[in-house]
């Protein structure tokens, strides 16, 4: 009976504590990866306001004290949204940050390298096709020689072939020691 009643006391106690600590705001960035220009969401909660009740959100690059790249509004449970452009950058990795009166947290963001515009086709000269077809044993326009793959099979049958002697060798020593003994 006792026991319970410390059990009770105790559960209330840490959860009357637990209820009057801070915790930590909560911030991320939705991609996580973008190339410059692209729009990125900002999202967060837990965010504390300042003493000046300002419900503003600044969303900063690489610092506190970085340029202000959009702003969202923090509502009464310390949530915020805001959508910002990834600025020029080198790509890797930088920090987006979450700016109140009264808090600030830091999220990663992967600056992707752009997709480059596609390259125009560039044509052929037909003068410098050749009409004649190449053939086999004839160096190719690619510079390789198609006589190559016979040489590759005639190296790889000579081993195939070292590889059996060896082991009908050591075959044959075996069954003499065998008899001999």
């Amino acid at each position: 009976m006792v026991l319970g009643s410390v059990a009770a006391v105790f559960a209330v106690a840490a959860g009357g504590a637990w209820a009057c600590t801070v915790q930590a705001p909560i911030i991320g960035v939705s991609p996580a990866a973008a190339p410059e220009r692209a729009l990125v969401t900002v999202a967060g909660s837990r965010m504390v306001l300042g003493a000046d009740g300002n419900r503003q959100v600044e969303i900063r690059w690489q610092s506190v004290d970085g340029p202000v790249l959009g702003t969202g509004d923090v509502d009464a449970d310390g949530r915020f949204s805001a959508e910002v452009a990834v600025p020029t950058a080198a790509p890797g990795i930088h920090s987006l940050v979450a700016v109140t009166g009264g808090a600030s947290i830091a999220t990663a963001l992967e600056v992707s390298q752009a997709d480059l515009p596609p390259q125009p086709t560039q044509l052929v000269d037909p003068a410098q096709v050749s009409e004649r077809p190449v053939l086999n044993g004839e160096p190719s326009s690619r510079g390789t020689d198609m006589a190559a793959p016979g040489a590759i099979l005639l190296v790889g049958l000579s081993m195939l072939g070292s590889g059996t002697a060896a082991v009908l060798v050591r075959r044959r020593r075996a069954v003499q020691r065998t008899t001999a003994s």
